[in-house]
């Protein structure tokens, strides 16, 4: 039911679903994709009955490389929607705007090699490569950042989105051109150190090397990793009075790397006797 992930491999995608209210949500992973992808894009136009709708929410993005340590190019699509139902050829053209760069006019049937030279002739983008599909009638063309012009090497990064910046089209009423992002490009020069302990300063530095060997070192940089503090312990409950307890406990060990704010305390009685807590903020 997912149209456009055919070549992601096999058995890509795993799904879930469960029952919320009157209608259904689905957790959907892309399972063995690599790299963060953008949102689905959803089409409500074929649900009934009273004020339907569907929402699509990222409950976690990719983090690897598609291509393991090296970059991922940003990967938008650029596509013509129709309201379901409308079947009717659809006639007419648009521009895009890139970091307030807009092309010239579009027309809705360009070929790729239209589209890339289009883009291509943006002072904002030097080179991108271009695909183009009919999916239901519908063009939709696939561009893959591959070389910005104020970048000194290839990989676009996480840019944002291409915007449509006007268009004229047949029906306008039912049709429209719309811009989405299916797969966030990296940096290629960014890597995340994954796994380390929080509250412990990091030193880092970057050696650049090619085929004679490694050059010169960069200056240091410093950073620590942000954690939740471990647990306080317990050092005394004396009795205070006839109905009133005093509880003392000691620092935590480690803060994580962020100073504690406040300490929260529970207790609870035997026999159904209650619960409750009370945070202790410090000052």
């Amino acid at each position: 039911a997912l149209v456009g992930v055919d070549n992601m491999g096999t058995i890509p995608i795993r799904a879930s679903r469960r029952a919320v209210g009157s209608g259904n949500a689905w957790a959907v992973t892309f399972w063995g994709v690599h790299g963060n992808l953008g949102e689905l894009e959803a089409d409500g136009h074929f649900l009934y009955g009273g004020d339907p709708h569907i929402v699509v929410t990222e409950l976690a993005g990719g983090s690897s490389d598609i291509y393991p340590r090296d970059y991922t190019y940003e990967v938008q699509t650029i596509y013509v929607s129709k309201e379901h139902g409308f079947i009717a050829p659809t006639t007419g053209s648009f521009a895009l705007a890139f970091e307030d760069k807009e092309t010239a006019v579009i027309d809705v049937s360009a070929s790729a090699d239209d589209m890339k030279e289009a883009l291509e002739e943006l002072s904002s983008i030097h080179t991108v490569n271009v695909e183009r599909d009919v999916v239901d009638g519908r063009s939709l063309w696939t561009v893959t950042m591959t070389h910005l012009m104020n970048e000194n090497r290839q990989g676009a990064g996480d840019i944002g989105l291409m915007r449509v910046a006007s268009s004229s089209l047949s029906d306008p009423s039912v049709t429209s051109v719309r811009v989405f992002e299916n797969v966030k490009g990296t940096n290629p020069l960014e890597y995340t150190i994954k796994n380390l302990t929080p509250g412990v300063t990091y030193f880092c530095r970057v050696t650049a090397y090619n085929a004679v060997g490694y050059g010169p070192v960069s200056a240091t940089s410093t950073a620590t990793p942000i954690g939740q503090p471990t647990a306080p312990l317990v050092a005394n409950t004396t009795l205070s009075s006839g109905s009133a307890l005093t509880v003392t406990w000691s620092l935590v060990g480690n803060d994580g790397g962020s100073a504690v704010q406040g300490y929260e305390l529970e207790w609870y009685g035997a026999a159904g006797a209650g619960s409750s807590s009370s945070e202790v903020a410090i000052n």
